[in-house]
């Protein structure tokens, strides 16, 4: 006989909860406790007395939307090639396949980001209330994940990790550092920081969200691309752990 549905439910639901915290133990052992630091010293800065309105607008974009993807995309980039360094990644991968776990893993990095940043959000507008919009928290996120993907892509292709570090590190710099000239060159719908670039120029702001939802369908494209990567690395992957 079939267990009752809901008992049936209850073991599903601890499965994954076992899951993903053998997830969080196996490959973020830190990264919580990093993007905790960062936000709390991002926190800080945001508060300083100094700063006037507009200045505290650009530095919480700064803060939320510039510097986490950096942090997302290099810890997710080490989701299955530290196993693969180890030598752990095919007990894990063999019991739960190589595409789904590595999916997985990097949802439950951009995940843990989302939680903190709804902590901070808190924090902020109950200190500055109307200072950012509750939509503010989510913008983000095309851009965590598409670093995210980048970066395990390129990784992934190379089976190393530098490669796709110096792969992140250069477009997040070119995009920063040299925002002016490539908000000139590609325009505010393809702009990586359009949230930061909107309070610093300003470019028209109603281009924000277009803006996201473009680098979300590239992300989608990139991760789809990844998945088959990850498909068709699979045997090397497997051998060189």
């Amino acid at each position: 006989m079939r267990p009752p549905a809901r008992i049936e439910k209850r073991s599903r639901l601890l499965c994954l909860v076992t899951l993903y915290f053998y997830d969080y133990k196996s490959c973020f052992p830190g990264y919580f406790w990093v993007l905790a630091a960062y936000l709390a010293l991002s926190l800080i800065l945001i508060t300083e007395n100094s700063l006037d309105l507009v200045e505290r607008k650009i530095r919480i974009a700064l803060l939320l939307e510039v510097v986490p993807p950096l942090i997302t995309g290099f810890f997710s980039n080490i989701v299955l090639l530290a196993e693969v360094e180890t030598g752990s990644l095919v007990f894990t991968a063999t019991r739960q396949g190589i595409v789904k776990l590595w999916a997985r893993r990097l949802l439950l990095a951009n995940g843990i980001y989302v939680m903190l940043m709804l902590v901070q959000y808190s924090i902020i507008t109950s200190i500055y209330p109307g200072v950012i919009h509750f939509s503010s928290v989510f913008v983000s996120i095309p851009t965590c994940l598409f670093f995210s993907c980048l970066i395990s892509g390129i990784s992934f292709g190379f089976i190393d990790m530098n490669s796709g570090y110096l792969a992140g590190i250069f477009i997040w710099s070119i995009n920063f550092l040299g925002a002016r000239a490539i908000l000139s060159v590609v325009g505010p719908r393809f702009y990586l920081f359009m949230w930061w670039a909107s309070q610093k120029y300003p470019p028209p702001f109603e281009q924000l969200w277009v803006s996201k939802v473009i680098i979300m369908g590239f992300t989608i494209l990139i991760f789809i691309l990844c998945c088959l990567l990850v498909r068709i690395r699979s045997k090397t992957l497997m051998v060189s752990s």
